[in-house]
């Protein structure tokens, strides 16, 4: 054995050819680093991003599901950039191709975005997102949104993944073409001469005899020797690797004094933490004095200043999972409720509901409920969400008829009915005991949930409502102005349109019910019944009255903050903007909507809206996968919202000329369109379906279809749907119009149709020039500067110098042999 002086167990060693090979990050859009548990991997990490000029995001992942990783990464972009947080959180983890562009361009811009607090406003960082232990959320759609990334090739944006295991299923592509920068297990591992030069650096100078047994005994592995070193500076000599765990007891855990043992249990189920978070979980005492002696004795803790967190190495975190684990189950409880306190605290509800259910405090699982009001509770959750729920006692689920009915509503949301029943029995239940104090209010809430899972049923639901009204002082408790009244739909027509004849009746009923349902829920969907009747207007061509109820409907819908009726009147207008032929209002209308929307559904139900627009004038670009593909099951939509969904997917189809896709499809459009039912799909699927089977030649089975589309429109004077069909639909039309039956209908969508065509072939005209001439950021621009932004304006909007604005400019003139922008905004209109 060689020489030993005192000894520096904290020293951290990088090996050269580890060093050489981490120093190549900033030359690759990702580094993987992959190695087993133990190896060093997010030490090195850390020791390299520690010294370098980079803006980090570290993602320490923990097992949970898409939207609580996107939560994380939104919540760590929002420490410096809150606005683009907001947008990405809008997003939800990005499914198709249409929200990996949307999300792939606020990175784009938090990366190219000046920091006027900085001395130097225009030096940028390198931005880096270390995803650490990915292999705990790996899949497909997380591989895949990252390939999305490399492929864009931002400059000066990075991704670090440390991982034990990987399945990307293109790595040795990915790495062959210097997306990847693979760094594998062997390149952790020590040699003997690199054994020889760590210890040396602590102040223990083996004998190359000594290396190459410690090599033997560890195989390089870096853990190992940390723990052998720490054993050598208290026994003087080195014991075996045989039971590593029984090292890290002997050589870290067993010298701490026993309140900084209890201290780390306290702590032990997160893996990383505030001094603030570890002082609630802790609660006895001086958290930070008890962290400083963690620190000052071993290596496997350490403190960044950067982000001001805690982080308690893989290994060590284990073995503390262990040792908690040991704990009495009262302990253990105790422990998991602080850190739901804590997350609860922090308005992040369902880890804290997750936490609670750990710590068997059902009562407190069913309060965080109540609080988030459902909004955490997504599709891809919700099957955890009703294991939490189901596994607390059915006295403790009575003793919270709030929860239920949150439950309840969240269920319905997304058609998970098969525990629908019970649950609202279970509330009935609960408010049928005797001695509950409010059991009118109670009622008087469920008949509003009853109104709402009624929603197409207007007569249906001013019964409910009209009970509410009856039973109810006060507002309800289950819903706030986050939840959609439309669910998510971007028309309140296509809700409540549900059998023929019957819709001037609807419109009318409608204007009856909301204002005793506005007096109990506090204005929650004030304007509906506005955009109802503008959109009935607007369906029998009087324009200019739809135009003036839709206005009239955004003005008191945006003064209550309900943004799902401001949609729905947005987009009505959009519509209109595009029938008198005026496209780029028209589509600027919802790309303004978007800065003011902030939830993550109504982002969904603006793509929703955007297709439609672009599907009548037969644009496709931009358009989101799942839409075109009527993809149902990687959206993020309400059930509700399903037909509507597939209506705007069976116009895409027509569109593409696939049409013996559609026929296939249209009988489980259709199912979907009877479910509540939702007419105003069945027609528009009815109507594809008569253009699909004439163009296929099949014009019995097409004239049979369009038949029941016309009985439908006719009863209601519904013109819009065939005349946004005329182009496809004339030649059937005319046929058909010799019968009396439907003369005097198709004769006005013929005399509507007119003007539409007019406009709808002028923008189709300069839209085919347009993306000739101008696409991507110059098309953006030209835009900008047709709605007379100035050129400082522009960059701002873009996060591009007023420099770049005006050589883009310049190009954009002369592609368009034009002068001035007066000009452009001529050729944009």
């Amino acid at each position: 054995m060689g020489r030993k002086r005192g000894l520096n167990t904290e020293t951290i060693y990088i090996t050269e050819k580890l060093h050489d090979k981490i120093a190549l990050l900033p030359s690759y859009p990702c580094t993987l680093l992959e190695a087993p548990m133990g190896y060093g991997k997010t030490t090195a990490v850390r020791e390299f991003l520690k010294n370098g000029d980079f803006v980090v995001l570290w993602h320490r992942i923990t097992e949970g599901s898409l939207t609580e990783f996107w939560t994380v990464l939104c919540k760590l972009v929002g420490n410096n950039h809150p606005k683009e947080a907001e947008l990405l959180l809008k997003i939800g983890f990005p499914l198709d191709n249409g929200t990996k562009d949307k999300a792939l361009q606020i990175f784009v811009n938090i990366q190219t975005k000046k920091d006027a607090s900085k001395k130097d406003a225009y030096k940028k960082s390198d931005t880096i997102v270390v995803f650490d232990d990915y292999h705990l959320i790996e899949c497909e759609e997380t591989n895949t949104f990252i390939e999305h990334l490399l492929f864009s090739g931002i400059k000066g944006f990075h991704i670090v993944i440390t991982s034990r295991f990987t399945q990307f299923y293109r790595l040795e592509e990915l790495t062959l073409k210097g997306y990847i920068l693979h760094i594998k297990k062997e390149l952790f591992e020590f040699s003997p001469e690199e054994i020889g030069a760590y210890y040396k650096k602590c102040g223990l100078t083996l004998n190359p005899q000594d290396s190459m047994q410690i090599y033997n005994n560890t195989e390089g592995w870096v853990s190992a020797l940390y723990l052998l070193l720490l054993n050598y500076k208290d026994e003087g000599h080195f014991t075996t690797t045989q039971n590593i765990v029984r090292l890290i007891e002997k050589t870290i855990y067993q010298p701490l004094p026993e309140d900084v043992k209890d201290f780390l249990k306290a702590v032990s189920i997160l893996d990383s933490f505030s001094l603030k978070q570890a002082t609630h979980m802790w609660a006895r005492g001086d958290a930070k004095s008890l962290m400083e002696k963690v620190i000052e004795r071993n290596a496997f803790v350490n403190y960044d200043m950067k982000t001001n967190q805690y982080h308690v190495h893989h290994m060590f975190s284990e073995f503390l999972k262990v040792q908690f684990d040991q704990l009495s189950d009262e302990a253990k409880y105790e422990i998991y409720c602080r850190a739901g306190q804590w997350h609860m605290n922090q308005g992040e509800y369902f880890l804290a509901m997750r936490m609670f259910h750990k710590g068997k405090d059902f009562g407190f699982l069913l309060i965080a409920l109540e609080r988030d009001l459902g909004h955490s509770i997504r599709n891809d959750n919700i099957h955890v969400f009703m294991e939490l729920l189901n596994d607390c006692p059915i006295g403790e689920r009575l003793n919270h008829p709030i929860a239920l009915l949150i439950s309840a509503i969240t269920l319905f949301c997304l058609n998970e009915m098969a525990d629908f029943p019970r649950i609202c029995n279970e509330y009935l239940e609960s408010v049928q005991r005797p001695g509950v104090k409010d059991a009118n209010e109670l009622m008087g809430e469920f008949e509003i949930l009853m109104s709402l899972t009624a929603f197409n049923n207007i007569n249906l639901m001013l019964e409910h409502v009209t009970r509410a009204s009856d039973l109810m002082t006060q507002p309800v408790r289950f819903l706030d102005q986050k939840n959609s009244w439309t669910f998510g739909a971007p028309s309140v027509l296509y809700m409540f349109y549900r059998e023929a004849g019957a819709l001037e009746q609807d419109v009318k009923a409608l204007k009856i019910a909301m204002p005793k349902y506005y007096e109990m829920v506090i204005n929650h969907g004030k304007g509906s019944d506005l955009v109802m009747e503008a959109e009935y207007y607007f369906h029998f061509g009087d324009i200019h009255s739809a135009e003036i109820l839709a206005i009239k409907a955004l003005r008191v819908a945006e003064k209550h903050s309900q943004q799902d009726i401001v949609l729905c009147a947005s987009f009505l207008l959009s519509r209109i903007d595009l029938f008198i032929g005026n496209y780029n209002r028209s589509i600027l209308r919802m790309e303004q909507l978007r800065e003011v929307i902030d939830t993550h559904q109504l982002g969904n139900t603006l793509d929703l809206c955007d297709a439609y627009i672009k599907s009548l004038v037969g644009i496709t670009e931009g358009i989101p996968s799942w839409i075109i593909n009527g993809d149902y099951k990687n959206s993020n939509l309400n059930f509700p919202v399903k037909s509507f969904l597939e209506m705007i997917s069976g116009r895409f189809l027509i569109n593409n000329g696939h049409y013996a896709t559609l026929i296939g499809s249209s009988e489980a459009y259709l199912e979907t369109a009877d479910v509540f039912p939702n007419l105003l799909a069945k027609l528009y699927i009815l109507i594809y379906r008569a253009i699909a089977y004439q163009a296929i030649g099949r014009p019995g089975l097409a004239m049979e279809s369009l038949k029941q589309a016309l009985d439908i429109g006719a009863a209601d004077r519904l013109y819009l749907p065939f005349v946004e069909n005329g182009a496809f639909l004339l030649p059937l039309l005319n046929e058909l119009s010799r019968h009396v039956a439907y003369y005097d209908f198709i004769k006005a969508v013929h005399t509507l149709y007119h003007p539409y065509e007019v406009a709808t072939h002028k923008i189709m005209k300069k839209q085919s020039g347009k993306r000739m001439k101008l696409a991507g950021r110059e098309l953006e621009i030209a835009k900008l500067a047709a709605d007379g932004l100035t050129n400082i304006e522009i960059g701002n909007r873009l996060f591009i110098t007023q420099n770049t604005v005006k050589t883009q400019l310049k190009r954009i003139f002369q592609k368009l042999d034009i002068g001035s922008r007066e000009q452009l905004k001529d050729y944009l209109e």
